[in-house]
């Protein structure tokens, strides 16, 4: 294969990697400092995602309710100070870790940094402002119960890794009625410590904003306690089957769901994982992809469907999803089997594959287009156990693929045995 043009250079790669600040408290800070922006964002990471939670919804709730009310501002006090200063906070757990993250501009990051130590380090916990993210918490997990899409997801996660494992856990509405303000007050003391966070700085930011900062955020009195351990898949149970067809029929449903895939138990570092990533995005993962084209162009089952290829800390997990009219969801299921099955029998073009391989250069390319940007993907890779590796193992791959090595990759993984089938909502077509 000619040389690909959209592929990085060693010069782009290379800035990919953070500066580390080093601090008293030996607590991670990684830098991505840039001076062509006027804001600056801060990132903090604890290992507090719900692996961690002895109760569903735990761990999500914490993360929610920071914010709120502290020790010595109400929640008022800290919404007007947020919106006067044009101060963006976000909040979001994955299944490993939580994130608190703060986009402020550089002006007023250095005034901003006491604030914001009490709203990490000293939240109010109320039972009323529990109660409050409570009744919204539920009303999202019923509604849930009724969207086809949300229930095949649930429904072939806990297949595929088992109930037991935070992958195939999920909450239902009437886990939320099982949570106590002790239970989110003990899992914050537990798991949002200093010694179990690692933090991200990218943007426009000064000396005397990192030496602040630092004086801050990595001052502990508690050094005697060491950091959680990260765990990962291993620590827990995965089954060695499941079932190959489960349905869920949902009477108000009108269109049916297809998800259908399997757990991928190849390791990140393996040279299959990036091929099997390239196959993927030929099946499902571009608007041009083969079930794009059948299912969706040439037979009008669908508006979309899409195939993708899940890298998590420590397992993987390959899926095609698809709503489809209810009333030709078993037609759509046999035709997006007939495209797996093409794969099988012929190589790719050398054409189709210089296509898929730009494209995924392309996308590579465009999710490091800018500082935050690259700080985002420095991050999401900490939190997957992932280094350096990754990036040159794919740039590697996808400079070097061939039509046979996507072939011989879908014989290996396209059997009939390993696919888990999940069908739910309208299952009329299912029926005939």
């Amino acid at each position: 294969m000619a040389k690909n043009k959209l592929l990085p250079s060693p010069a782009t790669l290379s800035s990919l990697q953070p500066t580390q600040h080093h601090n008293s408290a030996n607590i991670p800070i990684y830098l991505f400092p840039s001076s062509s922006v006027d804001i600056l964002k801060i990132d903090f990471i604890f290992e507090a995602g719900p692996a961690y939670q002895s109760k569903k919804l735990c761990a999500s709730l914490v993360n929610c309710l920071i914010g709120e009310a502290t020790l010595r501002h109400t929640s008022q006090e800290i919404a007007e100070y947020i919106d006067s200063h044009g101060i963006i906070l976000d909040r979001h757990t994955d299944t490993y870790t939580a994130t608190i993250s703060v986009y402020v501009l550089s002006k007023f990051a250095l005034d901003f940094l006491p604030l914001l130590h009490e709203i990490i380090t000293e939240p109010l916990f109320t039972p009323t402002d529990l109660q409050v993210v409570l009744s919204k918490r539920k009303h999202v997990l019923l509604l849930a119960q009724q969207k086809t899409a949300s229930v095949a997801r649930n429904i072939f996660y806990k297949n595929i890794y088992g109930e037991e494992h935070p992958e195939g856990r999920y909450a239902i509405p009437e886990d939320a009625d099982k949570i106590t303000i002790d239970d989110i007050k003990e899992f914050h003391k537990r798991f949002y410590t200093t010694e179990n966070q690692s933090i991200t700085i990218s943007g426009n930011f000064s000396d005397t904003f990192l030496a602040t900062f630092t004086e801050l955020f990595c001052t502990t009195n508690t050094l005697s306690n060491p950091p959680l351990r990260q765990l990962s898949s291993c620590d827990f149970p995965i089954p060695t089957t499941f079932e190959h067809r489960l349905t869920e029929e949902i009477p108000t449903a009108v269109q049916t769901t297809l998800r259908l895939g399997f757990r991928l138990d190849n390791d990140w570092d393996s040279p299959e994982y990036y091929r099997f990533l390239i196959l993927s995005t030929i099946l499902g993962g571009y608007f041009g992809s083969r079930l794009m084209s059948s299912i969706r162009e040439e037979k009008g089952y669908t508006y979309g469907i899409r195939s993708s290829l899940l890298l998590m800390r420590g397992t993987n997990a390959f899926f095609i999803a698809s709503d489809v009219d209810g009333a030709r969801a078993s037609e759509a299921l046999s035709d997006i089997y007939k495209e797996i099955h093409r794969l099988t029998e012929e190589a790719p073009t050398q054409e189709e594959l210089d296509l898929v391989v730009n494209y995924l250069a392309g996308d590579f390319l465009r999710s490091i287009d800018g500082i935050f940007e690259r700080a985002e993907r420095f991050n999401t890779m900490r939190a997957l156990l992932v280094d350096d590796r990754y990036t040159n193992h794919l740039i590697s791959t996808l400079d070097t693929i061939t039509p046979i090595h996507i072939l011989e990759l879908a014989n290996q993984f396209f059997t009939p045995d390993k696919f888990t089938e999940v069908i739910t909502g309208n299952l009329d077509s299912f029926s005939k």
